[in-house]
């Protein structure tokens, strides 16, 4: 049986390369920001909000930043179109 071989859409991958890594970026700047603002203390309710408020603050800015420059993988595979809806132009 012969193997099918489709070229690699290389400017699609590397807008989903920068666009994530884009969103990695300020989603790091912002779990940064959000960790130094909370003082370490002593006790459990500190060492949760120094877990829980970075991850939620850098998931909301991954989100938002990945939906500014333009992505819609995520999307594309959260479609319940099925797997034709993913195949249109780049």
């Amino acid at each position: 049986m012969p193997v099918r071989k489709a070229p690699l859409r290389w400017r699609a991958l590397g807008l989903t390369a920068a666009r994530t890594a884009g969103a990695t970026a300020l989603m790091t700047l912002a779990a940064m920001v959000a960790l130094h603002a909370i003082p370490p203390s002593a006790g459990l309710v500190n060492a949760v909000l120094r877990v829980v408020l970075p991850m939620c603050c850098g998931a909301s800015v991954y989100f938002a930043a990945y939906w500014l420059f333009g992505g819609r993988e995520l999307q594309m595979l959260l479609n319940r179109g099925g797997a034709g809806s993913a195949s249109g132009s780049s």
